[in-house]
């Protein structure tokens, strides 16, 4: 038996996290920036880890560290804002 890959259109229900939601410093300064930041890094994550089958570890490097580490003085780098990216990505794969 041969297989053949088909492109198919989907649509995909990605969350949106507020900057509460993350747990970044949004109680002392205004994180909206750093939120909006990490939801469209993550959903851009999301998109490649599922048209190329990227493994969660590679979609969090190439797509989320960058945005977290420009954002870490809003507490992006911290364990919750990782452990909530990494969660929400490790959610959404390509399975066979």
């Amino acid at each position: 038996m041969k297989y053949i890959d088909v492109d198919i259109e989907m649509t995909v229900r990605v969350p949106q996290y507020t900057a509460k939601e993350w747990e970044l410093y949004s109680s002392s300064v205004d994180c909206s920036e750093a939120a909006t930041a990490l939801n469209l890094c993550l959903h851009d994550a999301i998109y490649h880890r599922l048209r190329k089958n990227l493994s969660t570890e590679l979609a969090y490097s190439e797509y989320c560290r960058p945005t977290m580490l420009k954002f870490s003085s809003f507490g992006a780098m911290d364990t919750e804002p990782r452990g909530i990216m990494w969660e929400a990505l490790d959610r959404f794969k390509v399975v066979y």
